[in-house]
């Protein structure tokens, strides 16, 4: 009997969107990796109101608006008319929710309505509801409630983190759930350009490298401002994302501030590789307990000398106290300082990009899946 697993979850590949999410983006692309690796047959069910293209499984929309009452009407017709199009009576159904959302758990609770045979339903956590403030108010009143909704009828979830696990425990009562870690995967292709890295500071230039969103909460403007007020002139900003139109214009005759915008993950990963610094700006969230920054594995783990705010996770790792900054001013120190601090902390640092590589490995994760999906 073939096996389906539908993957129910904001999809967005346009980077102009303010639906896309670069974080959200590479994890669902390491969920299906994962999943299609093990040989289920993956399909994507979107709770956005955009495209999403991939050439690895077919991603059915939902909605077609961002009107939220419209939306949740589409979404409801949408996922009572999934039985006569897509799933298939024959087929072992499991439903993966990204997060647990009020409008995700809408396709779950209408699925089951219409008596949909689903063997497993699998969650997902990566922010728990009310983790950041655009996500508070009454739209983490609806995800709070939706979420204790889907614990009581899940079989197992995943949890991007110790820190996720126990604030779960302690808001959702998921004491007879099982939850596996399934923190931020490091890909082969990554492994293996940092793998044959250059030694940080080994050349004259020193790049500094900025990856994510452009949002208030992830400090870009910190980093932007260190950086011009930082006293080397040798220095290279580079950022990647979807950086908006205003703030590329505002810095085009700024030379030593590069703008690549979203590019492939082959050439970002050649860009950590390269790095001397990579600059993790992000400001304080409102709940740090409910999330865990996807980029930080990758920072940690890159070879270069990390630079970033306390953000949630980050205790858990060995990390020099000079990497952690709290405010512009000490960020455009830590930039002076920086080929001092790689210096005198270069065995500790060393030995954390070794620990995030082990810690990050894409095995542990595959291993405990296909035990719980009761795979051969």
């Amino acid at each position: 009997m073939d096996s389906s697993v539908y993957i129910i979850s904001p999809f967005c590949s346009d980077p102009s969107s303010s639906w896309f999410s670069p974080g959200r983006a590479r994890k669902l692309s390491q969920v299906s990796q994962l999943l299609l690796s093990l040989r289920i047959r993956v399909c994507g069910l979107n709770t956005a109101p955009t495209k999403a293209i991939t050439g690895d499984y077919p991603i059915t929309r939902l909605c077609s608006t961002s009107f939220l009452p419209l939306r949740i009407i589409q979404i409801i017709f949408s996922a009572a008319t999934l039985r006569a199009r897509h799933l298939n009576s024959s087929s072992v159904v499991y439903l993966w929710l990204y997060n647990t959302r009020f409008t995700e758990a809408i396709v779950v609770y209408i699925l089951l309505a219409i008596r949909v045979r689903i063997n497993k339903i699998i969650l997902e956590f990566e922010d728990l509801p009310n983790a950041r403030q655009e996500n508070a108010g009454i739209r983490g009143f609806l995800d709070f409630y939706s979420t204790k909704w889907l614990v009581s009828k899940a079989s197992f979830a995943c949890s991007v983190s110790s820190n996720v696990t126990n604030a779960l425990n302690k808001n959702y009562n998921c004491s007879s759930l099982p939850i596996i870690n399934f923190p931020p995967l490091l890909d082969g292709d990554f492994l293996a350009k940092i793998h044959h890295r250059s030694t940080p500071f080994s050349n004259n230039i020193v790049k500094i490298l900025y990856a994510g969103g452009y949002t208030h909460d992830k400090g870009v403007d910190i980093l932007i401002k260190a950086f011009l007020q930082a006293d080397s002139s040798m220095l290279q900003l580079q950022l990647y994302g979807p950086a908006p139109q205003n703030l590329i214009s505002r810095f085009s005759s700024t030379s030593n501030i590069v703008f690549f915008g979203v590019v492939p993950t082959t050439q970002l990963y050649d860009a950590y590789a390269s790095a001397d610094i990579i600059v993790n700006p992000h400001r304080i969230i409102l709940n740090s307990e409910f999330v865990f920054p996807f980029k930080l594995a990758e920072i940690l783990s890159s070879g270069a000398l990390p630079l970033s705010t306390p953000v949630p996770g980050i205790e858990s790792y060995p990390l020099p106290v000079q990497c952690i900054f709290n405010s512009t001013e000490d960020l455009r120190i830590a930039i002076n300082k920086a080929k001092a601090i790689w210096n005198s902390n270069v065995q500790e640092l060393q030995a954390l990009h070794s620990y995030a590589r082990e810690r990050h490995s894409i095995h542990l994760v595959r291993n405990e899946l296909r035990k719980r999906l009761k795979l051969s």
